[in-house]
């Protein structure tokens, strides 16, 4: 995950992202319970605003906000190869990410108290990859998806790794506790617990 994508991989890469452009905006925000705004237009802003909306038009409901602890440099991208091949219109970008991507050795980080430290590059997305952030969103989609499909009254929005679970204050928790361990399965990965958060301008959070 350290290792720098020259300034050529970088202007391929951005090429290839505005010529996929509709269809990773397609596939990210098709589903009408699970959003994610990172490839839209303020996608910040409107994730907000969902959040927000939601809250107004459901006023019994809470939103618990999720983070992920080193994300892009911690969770396995292996489930990212199928992904590409079978979301429609990204098969095109599959030579791409198999050339920036596909070789997996380790990284050596000399110490100078404790010995080297081995990282194996199979782990995490490059420094400077313009794909990096589409591939992590590729592989998280899959487990918020899956959550949302386990509490038909949750509704998700999301930019990058920052995902709002919104719903009746009995699910919010729960969905919370499930994402966290959908995504250490598929990934590897771990949650940065001290940025959960549960929010309601309305609910009482004792009833939480």
């Amino acid at each position: 995950p350290l290792t720098v994508t020259d300034c050529h991989s970088r202007y391929v890469g951005r090429a290839l992202l505005v010529a996929h452009k509709k269809d990773i905006i397609d596939y990210f925000m098709q589903d009408p319970r699970v959003k994610q705004h990172a490839f839209s237009k303020a996608g910040a802003e409107k994730c907000h605003a969902c959040v927000e909306h939601h809250l107004e038009t459901n006023p019994t409901h809470v939103t618990g906000a999720a983070d992920l602890a080193n994300a892009y440099n911690e969770g396995d991208r292996s489930p990212m190869w199928d992904l590409i091949r079978n979301v429609p219109g990204l098969a095109g970008m599959l030579p791409y990410v198999v050339a920036i991507y596909g070789v997996f050795a380790w990284i050596v980080l000399e110490r100078a108290t404790a010995g080297p430290l081995y990282i194996k590059n199979g782990v995490g997305y490059r420094q400077g990859c313009v794909l990096a952030a589409l591939l992590f969103c590729l592989v998280l989609h899959v487990t918020l998806l899956e959550v949302a499909a386990l509490n038909p009254q949750l509704h998700i929005n999301a930019f990058v790794d920052d995902a709002n679970f919104s719903g009746p204050v009995t699910t919010v928790p729960a969905a919370l506790a499930e994402h966290a361990g959908t995504y250490a399965i598929l990934t590897a990965g771990a949650m940065n617990l001290d940025k959960y958060n549960i929010f309601s301008p309305r609910t009482s959070l004792t009833v939480v």
